[in-house]
C-alpha cells in the first residue's frame, strides 16, 4: 500500500482500491464497536458512515470484498461500473454485490452520502447479482439516522439509549426493505424478458430454441 499526502489531502494506492480524500472532505464513521451497534454487527455491516465530499474526492475499487451501498443526499456524484456511467442524484440508491469494480467521484458539490459496507454473507440476504442504481424515498429517514449512530460524542442520543436502539433498528428496517426492493426489481426483469421470448415463440416456431 502507497499512501502519499499530497497538498489537498491524502491519496491511497494499494492492489485493491485507489482513494483520494481531500482535506475539505469530512466523514464520520458509525461506532459499530459500540454494545448499542452490535445488531448492526450481526445483521453484517462492515463499514458505515456519513460524508460530506468537496474538492477532487474520487475512489477506485478493483475487487471490492463486501457488497456496497451509497445513498445521496445532497450534490450528486458521476459513477462508473460495469462498463455503464450513471449520475447520483439525490434521493438515489447505488447498491452493488461483493467483487464489483467501481469507481465513483463528485459531480456537484458539497456531495453528502451516507454509505454501508455489508459483508459478503451478512443477514439481507437480498443482494443483487449486478450493481444498480434506483430511486429510493427513504433516504430522509438514512439521512436523519445515521447522524444518531456516529462517533460524534456531541450527538443528542448518546445520552438517550431508548432512541439510539429505536434508530438501529429502523436503519436495519430500511436497509432489509430496499436491498429486496432491489432484488424484486431484479426479478421483475428477468420476467419482463421471459415474457418477451415466450412472445417470440410463435412468430418463429421452427427456430431451436435454447433452453
Amino acid at each position: 500500500m502507497q499512501n502519499t499526502n499530497y497538498p489537498g489531502g491524502r491519496k491511497q494506492i494499494c492492489a485493491q482500491e485507489v482513494l483520494r480524500i481531500p482535506r475539505t472532505c469530512r466523514e464520520r464513521y458509525l461506532a459499530l464497536d459500540a454494545p448499542h451497534l452490535l445488531p448492526l454487527q450481526e445483521a453484517g455491516i462492515r463499514f458505515s458512515g456519513l460524508g460530506v465530499l468537496d474538492g477532487g474526492y474520487h475512489i477506485r475499487r478493483f475487487d471490492p470484498r463486501w457488497h456496497s451501498l451509497i445513498y445521496t443526499f445532497e450534490g450528486s456524484g458521476r459513477l462508473e461500473t460495469g462498463g455503464r456511467k450513471h449520475v447520483l442524484h439525490p434521493g438515489t440508491l447505488y447498491i452493488a454485490p461483493a467483487h464489483c469494480p467501481h469507481e465513483y467521484w463528485i459531480r456537484g458539490r458539497p456531495w453528502k452520502l451516507g454509505w454501508f459496507c455489508l459483508e459478503e454473507r451478512n443477514g439481507f440476504n437480498c443482494m443483487p447479482v449486478e450493481p444498480r442504481v434506483l430511486a429510493t424515498a427513504s433516504h430522509p429517514l438514512v439521512a436523519s439516522v445515521i447522524p444518531q449512530l456516529t462517533d460524534d460524542p456531541g450527538s443528542a442520543s448518546h445520552a438517550q439509549p431508548a432512541i439510539l436502539h429505536d434508530c438501529v433498528h429502523l436503519l436495519l428496517t430500511i436497509l432489509r426493505h430496499d436491498t429486496k426492493s432491489t432484488l424484486a426489481s431484479r426479478e421483475q426483469q428477468q420476467g419482463r424478458r421471459l415474457d418477451a421470448a415466450f412472445l417470440e415463440v410463435p412468430r418463429a416456431p421452427t427456430l431451436a430454441w435454447p433452453m
